[in-house]
């Protein structure tokens, strides 16, 4: 009987040639019978294969809840009828209003088996196999997302029910066709029998979805559905949720705002540059790894271009591409006017609102260096008036770096310095709530970061061999001190300076970089308890490795990219795989560095960006580079300054929420006017914010 069956699945493997045409779809794309081996039954599908001998993508595409495969949807045809594609449509057990239906086992072998009739009929290229649907197509695309992650390039789910059993008491609420339907799929009501909810949970997307993590997903619905469609917006928000990382979790009273009205709160809508959603304007965006959520001007619907656009920029195994067709933006301007006095080490944040707020240090009134801020309101082109965030009169306050964290606190980090040089700093933290409005945050609690290393003496000096360790400015003693201060429990425990600002990691585990200049080396302050209590990691001794920036890789892998104070002229690296609490050797990594600071971020798509001086004896360029292999090459490189009379150092970089690239720097100007009666004017300082996109910088590659 199965050989028999077999046969026939093979002479119902029909091409396009002796296929049925079906009315809505071009006429290139034919109803066909394929073999599912969810029971050995023949299972029907449009289908559509271009031919030729090269590989080529397939396209599998769901019906909607109340369709079938012959639902007339003739822009998946005509999209693959120019590009090129395989495309299989299947029925997949059809409407959904029986148990063989609604993410049953059959359905998802059917769409197993629809992968595997065009593998096998057709050239597919293997890492562009690709999936989409709306409404119900897209629920079954979220659920096969999860239940076969390993074979998708790109999901593009549209409009998506995400948990059954919350969509059974929404739409029974609002007395819609779908609750009846979902009960005699699962049974009957939702606690109705222990059986029935466990129909209704193991056949929902969410007992699925964490399973696609690694699988590029595109989660979209329109603000108004829910209100004029029958999917409320909060399962696309939660499906989001369902594969997120914690930190980039989408809260419940955010959700809850969003459902409240057909129309996107005011407080939540973001100015979006997507080309793919010019018709239907996307107005709220989130990214957590692989997955993208977007809300867009619209309802229960699907933008086809928006889908497949993106959809075709995806590859298996490779970092999302999100913003396919995204222009080139960049902006610049100087916080505040350039002044003769010291302005030095800035660190930026960006408010849930899009507000930016700057730090950095500078001459106080008391001649001291003092901690300042200014604000950016979200949408305007200049700097607030700049204003006090810390200062520890009669003492230096100097480099500054600060974080908002999982519980939307802002923390400033800064050194002051006690003696006459930096190994006598002791480091300040800040805290606030209340953060938002104009001038000086208002701070909650402040406290010290003090920090008790595990004995580091003997290695150390192992590693130092007949080396010296260059004494910082104002130093007692020369370098045979230096060594001596290594013994000393002391000198162990002072001196260590952040920059660059905190990492914060899946766990919550936060990481704050600090270096010493006392021995020129690296350490990290760790909290396992949001920043209650710190405690101290083994250090990262190189001689010369200083102000580290922290990048996570998708494996767990951490990268110190660091400064380097030596001779090597080279920015250092080292690796941890166990979170941070311990690094392995410090290398070189081939990028140049003229003992200068650097910084670098995580992108939401999954690229690393770096700022850095690319060369190795001066500061007066200054670029920023991409990586698409999480650091192991740098591809992409353009420069943000370029100009021999000037330093541009200490940078920062981070990420907005609607993926401008935030970076702020030092920026030293001299004079190129000649000197008058052998004196030439003085340099000025400023602290300049650069704001540009990830296109930007790969249209002006160099």
């Amino acid at each position: 009987l199965n050989l028999i069956v077999l046969l026939l699945a093979n002479m119902a493997c029909v091409s396009k040639a002796n296929g049925q045409e079906v009315a809505g779809w071009p006429a290139q794309v034919r109803a066909i019978q394929y073999f599912s081996s969810a029971d050995n039954s023949l299972q029907p599908s449009m289908f559509y294969d271009p031919g030729g001998d090269e590989p080529k993508p397939l396209l599998i595409a769901l019906h909607s809840w109340s369709g079938d495969y012959t639902q007339a949807n003739p822009a998946y045809g005509d999209w693959c009828i120019a590009k090129g594609w395989v495309l299989m449509h299947p029925n997949f057990r059809g409407v959904n209003q029986r148990p063989e239906a609604c993410g049953s086992e059959l359905v998802v072998q059917d769409i197993l088996s629809a992968v595997e009739h065009a593998k096998k009929n057709c050239k597919i290229d293997e890492n562009r196999i690709y999936l989409i649907g709306t409404s119900g197509g897209g629920y079954n695309s979220l659920l096969m997302a999860g239940r076969a992650p390993e074979i998708w390039a790109g999901v593009s789910a549209w409009c998506p029910i995400y948990d059954l059993k919350a969509w059974h008491a929404e739409t029974e609420q609002r007395k819609l066709q779908y609750t009846n339907m979902l009960e005699k799929v699962c049974g009957g009501p939702p606690g109705a029998s222990v059986a029935v909810d466990e129909q209704y949970r193991i056949r929902s997307a969410s007992a699925w979805l964490s399973n696609a993590k690694n699988v590029n997903l595109s989660i979209n619905t329109g603000i108004t559905d829910g209100h004029n469609g029958s999917v409320p917006v909060s399962h696309t928000l939660n499906a989001f949720n369902g594969v997120a990382a914690a930190a980039d979790q989408i809260p419940s009273a955010v959700i809850s705002e969003m459902i409240r009205s057909p129309e996107m709160p005011t407080t939540l809508r973001q100015e979006i540059d997507d080309a793919l959603f010019q018709t239907k304007p996307a107005l709220y965006r989130r990214v957590s790894g692989r997955t993208q959520v977007t809300i867009f001007q619209g309802g229960h619907d699907i933008i086809f271009e928006a889908g497949l656009g993106w959809l075709e920029q995806q590859r298996k195994n490779k970092p999302p591409m999100w913003q396919v067709h995204e222009t080139p933006r960049y902006q610049a301007e100087q916080i505040f006017v350039p002044v003769e006095q010291q302005t030095h080490a800035p660190g930026i944040v960006e408010m849930a609102n899009g507000d930016l707020l700057a730090s950095w240090y500078g001459d106080a009134e008391d001649a001291d260096a003092a901690v300042l801020g200014a604000r950016k309101t979200k949408g305007e082109s200049t700097w607030s008036d700049s204003f006090v965030m810390a200062d520890r009169r009669g003492f230096p306050d100097c480099n500054t770096c600060m974080m908002i964290d999982r519980k939307a606190q802002l923390w400033l980090f800064w050194p002051t310095i006690v003696g006459s040089s930096w190994e006598s700093c002791l480091m300040n933290y800040r805290v606030s709530t209340d953060y938002q409005l104009a001038g000086t945050p208002k701070w909650d609690r402040e406290g010290l970061i003090l920090l008790k290393p595990d004995d580091f003496a003997a290695e150390a000096i192992k590693l130092l061999g007949d080396g010296k360790i260059k004494p910082p400015r104002g130093a007692i003693g020369g370098p045979d001190a230096q060594v001596a201060k290594l013994r000393d429990p002391l000198y162990q425990r002072m001196g260590w300076a952040p920059r660059c600002k905190p990492t914060i990691l899946p766990t919550g585990r936060i990481l704050l970089p600090l270096y010493s200049d006392t021995f020129a080396i690296s350490i990290m302050a760790v909290s396992d308890d949001g920043g209650t209590t710190w405690y101290a990691s083994k250090p990262l001794i190189g001689f010369g490795n200083i102000q580290p920036t922290v990048l996570r890789r998708d494996n767990g892998t951490l990268v110190a990219y660091m400064r380097e104070n030596g001779p090597r002229g080279c920015i250092r690296v080292s690796e941890s795989s166990d979170d941070g609490l311990t690094w392995g050797p410090v290398g070189d990594s081939e990028l140049p560095n003229p003992g200068s600071g650097i910084d670098g971020v995580r992108l939401a798509n999954g690229h690393w960006a770096l700022i850095y001086n690319d060369s190795r004896s001066s500061r007066a360029s200054l670029v920023v580079s991409l990586s698409d292999d999480e650091g192991r090459t740098w591809k992409t490189t353009r420069h943000l300054e370029k100009h021999a009379a000037g330093r541009y150092h200490y940078p920062a970089i981070i990420q907005g929420r609607d993926g401008t690239l935030h970076a702020i720097y030092s920026c030293f100007i001299a004079s190129e006017e000649p000197a008058v009666d052998g004196k030439k004017k003085p340099e000025m300082k400023g602290v300049k914010h650069v704001a540009f996109n990830e296109a930007w910088i790969r249209v002006g590659q160099e």
